[in-house]
């Protein structure tokens, strides 16, 4: 920087006159402006480095630019913007989801319509004499079968129904009958049900009510995908036997004076009101319901699934599961009762009016064990007691005879990792 010193000496030696104002070059950059409010002490560079709101391009001259309400509105338009995103997107997948909920639905509900148009279906009847047939052997791919019982009808009547989707496939639907030894056997050919064809049958069986007591017929009915119906309260039949790969079984007051036989591979098994001789109940997939049945043997066998069995009046009974739940009350009349669960759940609920009398075993090497008695049940006398097995006897026995074997109940529960639970129950609890 250049001195002042000769401007000073100057001007101590010059008169008043001399001096005249001389315009001394300036040394600050006038550019720069300081501002003269005081009152606004927001520095733009401070907010920028605590803020990202604030452009880059902010010019520093200018510190009422960079003013925080600017800075919050800038942020509050994002955010909005974000929201309105957001929203659409939302409501753009409502839409979406929303007309293809109706095209599906629109799609099926035409199939169904198709398939049960009334004008796309054949029938046929077979009437029968008296003593022309003695067994019927019923069979359908897909469909049901149904036989009940009337009092109005004349002869024993079947109606075989088919359906389709167009009247062209009912000629590609065959009915093989067959009549030989008093044996009608009817199967109508036919693919398995898709909504394509629509192909599907329905086999009605009605049988009269006055041949209740003189004709005793035989059943055999199979559907490999669909239900099986028997509702005869007011005949008695020499046999039942129905089989369902894929479907329901339905059995409601049948009477047999030989056998009878309910399989759903796939499916559900309802009996209700059976009287037999033998009664087998049987699921590989699926799940068993019975109730009042009658029999002098009865086995029930749930591959995977469930058994829910009361009020049976048996004298041997055996029930096995591999995997499932198996829940057996009010059995009466029993001398020999098998039960076995390899996974799962095995609860066991004497009935009768007298409290169980015999002897009992309980064993569960990988499960659990609980075996309970009401009030008024003596206790029972244990010849075994452990964590595994449980075995012991209710009530007194008879004394044992040389060469005579003793008429006791024996009630054995077994399991391999599964819980039992058994209830001896007071007699007064039982109807």
């Amino acid at each position: 920087m250049a001195s002042l010193q000769p401007v000073y000496e100057k001007l101590k030696l010059a008169s008043d006159v001399e001096i005249d104002l001389v315009e001394m070059p300036s040394l600050v950059d006038t550019n720069v402006v300081t501002p003269s409010v005081k009152e606004n002490k927001w520095e733009c560079k401070e907010w920028r480095s605590k803020s990202k709101c604030c452009s880059d391009s902010t010019d520093a001259t200018s510190p009422s630019k960079c003013d925080k309400d600017k800075c919050a509105s800038k942020k509050r338009s994002f955010g909005r913007r974000l929201c309105a995103c957001a929203c659409g997107f939302i409501v753009f997948g409502l839409v979406l989801w929303v007309l293809s909920g109706i095209a599906v639905v629109s799609y099926f509900g035409a199939k169904t319509y198709r398939c049960l148009h009334p004008r796309h279906q054949a029938v046929t009847e077979f009437v029968f004499d008296d003593d022309e047939v003695k067994e019927f052997d019923l069979g359908v791919a897909s469909g049901q079968i149904l036989i009940t019982t009337c009092s109005k009808i004349e002869k024993t009547t079947l109606f075989v129904m088919r359906r389709a989707s167009s009247p062209d496939l009912l000629d590609t639907m065959p009915v093989d009958k067959n009549l030989a030894n008093g044996v009608f056997s009817l199967n109508v050919l036919m693919p398995s049900f898709d909504f394509h064809h629509c192909q599907h049958a329905a086999l009605e069986l009605v049988i009269p009510e006055r041949l209740a007591k003189t004709q005793h017929y035989g059943i055999k009915a199979q559907a490999i995908v669909g239900k099986v119906t028997v509702n005869a309260p007011h005949h008695s039949f020499s046999k039942v036997s129905l089989l369902s790969n894929v479907g329901m079984i339905k059995a409601d007051g049948v009477k047999s004076e030989s056998t009878f036989e309910a399989e759903a591979r796939v499916g559900l098994v309802v009996a209700r009101g059976i009287t037999a001789k033998g009664a087998s109940l049987r699921s590989t997939v699926g799940y068993v319901k019975a109730y009042m049945v009658q029999v002098d043997e009865a086995e029930v066998f749930v591959e995977t699934g469930k058994a829910c069995l009361g009020f049976f009046s048996a004298k041997t009974v055996t029930l096995a599961s591999e995997i499932g739940l198996i829940n057996a009350f009010a059995f009466s009349e029993v001398k020999s009762l098998d039960a076995q669960v390899d996974y799962g759940r095995l609860n066991y609920v004497t009935g009768g009016t007298d409290a169980f009398k015999g002897h009992f075993s309980v064993e569960s090497p990988y499960g659990f064990i609980d075996v309970a008695y009401g009030k008024s049940v003596q206790a029972p006398k244990l010849e075994q007691n452990t964590p595994a097995v449980i075995a012991g006897s209710f009530g007194d026995q008879p004394a044992p005879v040389a060469g005579v074997q003793a008429d006791v109940a024996q009630l054995k529960l077994k399991a391999t990792y599964a819980q039992i639970n058994l209830l001896v129950a007071d007699p007064e609890m039982q109807d």
